[in-house]
């Protein structure tokens, strides 16, 4: 009796906002409105998150922290084998005030900007999905959940799978010629995640780049498409030693956002 309780608890779903479904050829993006969709988002990125990035050796089992609770969970499902293939996890400032990205980051002045803030964290789709058409439906979702909730921001942690400082001063050159730093959000990296003398590495980063040449880590395709729309990355990022990598608080105002990625996502 106690473990069916236990089950039932866990496969609680959260009460949906809003409801939506976006179909092209054989997939459809919604959120999670079933226990069987969420299971299958939650493997998936166990798969991705502990067996991919962490080398996890047991097959078979899910991914769940403490912000799942109040999160909604965003799914592509490739309709032919009726499985979810792609999902991001949506935390809506309507709904809460806990972030993944403040167990690493200080949020305390990004979060006083008024206007409905939206985070976006465990990204990840199947490897046989990694192409175009899978993140282009994920995006038609997130921006019909930014529609429906009349959300402003989105933000959350652009993971980098590196924790090598020469690696790093490659993608920060890459970063500085693009001009995509921004030192006017005042996020930073809390104690526990900050890395050793960053403030010296950024400023040898800033007056000695790599050569293009000689750049080892061009900057990662899920973060060029947030910049291409318009985002903003914070300066300082945070060292994930859990799973070997570092992560740049990324944030996008939805009032600046490229009028290329406005039509082409949220059909303006």
């Amino acid at each position: 009796m106690f473990a069916t309780a236990r089950k039932k608890r866990f496969l609680t779903l959260p009460k949906q906002s809003v409801q939506f479904e976006i179909s092209r050829q054989h997939f459809t993006v919604r959120l999670a409105h079933t226990r069987r969709d969420k299971m299958q988002a939650l493997a998936l990125r166990y798969q991705v998150f502990h067996r991919e990035f962490i080398g996890k050796q047991f097959p078979i089992g899910i991914d769940k922290d403490r912000y799942d609770k109040d999160a909604e969970l965003l799914v592509l499902v490739d309709n032919r084998i009726h499985r979810v293939v792609g999902c991001y996890r949506l935390i809506c400032s309507d709904i809460t005030d806990q972030f993944y990205s403040a167990s690493e980051f200080d949020l305390s002045g990004f979060l006083k900007l008024s206007g409905v803030k939206l985070e976006l964290s465990r990204a990840c789709v199947h490897k046989n999905y990694r192409s175009g058409t899978a993140i282009h439906l994920l995006w038609r979702g997130i921006a019909k959940y930014m529609e429906l909730t009349s959300a402003r921001y989105l933000f959350g942690c652009s993971s980098v799978l590196t924790t090598d400082i020469s690696t790093l001063h490659a993608l920060y050159s890459d970063l500085i010629r693009k001009n995509a730093l921004n030192d006017s959000l005042a996020v930073f990296a809390r104690e526990e995640f900050r890395i050793d003398h960053f403030q010296v590495w950024l400023e040898r980063f800033r007056n000695q780049p790599a050569p293009a040449a000689e750049t080892q880590l061009p900057i990662p395709p899920l973060m060029r498409s947030y910049l291409k729309a318009g985002a903003l990355i914070a300066a300082e990022p945070a060292l994930d030693r859990k799973y070997n990598c570092i992560d740049f608080f990324t944030v996008m105002d939805l009032n600046g956002l490229s009028q290329v990625y406005e039509k082409k996502y949220a059909g303006k």
